[in-house]
């Protein structure tokens, strides 16, 4: 399992968000099953971005307790901490994909291991 933590996000001076620096807060409890990568989210308030890029847009917003399923990972915007890992997820049921920031995760900057990464 990965530990997690979460930057708190502010806009920058071009408007687009970014991750603040701030005290690190649980955010998620993740573990890789299979191909995919399982987390419940201990915190409300994570960005799913369109794209791996925080001037993206926001596709949806995660609350606490929520599963998600993550099926890739790929390299994107740097994040707080030197990373530029972000995950990718797809709800068929609602009919939206994108991105999380490993950073709002706390799973590091570098990709899981058996978790491929998106082609």
């Amino acid at each position: 399992m990965f530990g997690l933590a979460n930057a708190a996000l502010s806009d920058s001076p071009a408007g687009a968000e970014t991750p603040a620096a701030g005290p690190p807060a649980q955010t998620a409890s993740c573990e890789v099953r299979g191909e995919f990568m399982h987390c419940t989210v201990a915190k409300a308030e994570i960005k799913v971005y369109r794209d791996r890029a925080y001037d993206s847009g926001s596709a949806r917003t995660l609350t606490a307790g929520e599963t998600v399923r993550f099926r890739c990972w790929g390299h994107g915007d740097a994040q707080p901490g030197g990373g530029d890992i972000w995950y990718w997820t797809q709800f068929k049921d609602q009919d939206y994909k994108g991105n999380v920031a490993a950073v709002d995760l706390n799973t590091g900057s570098v990709a899981p291991a058996g978790l491929n990464e998106c082609g």
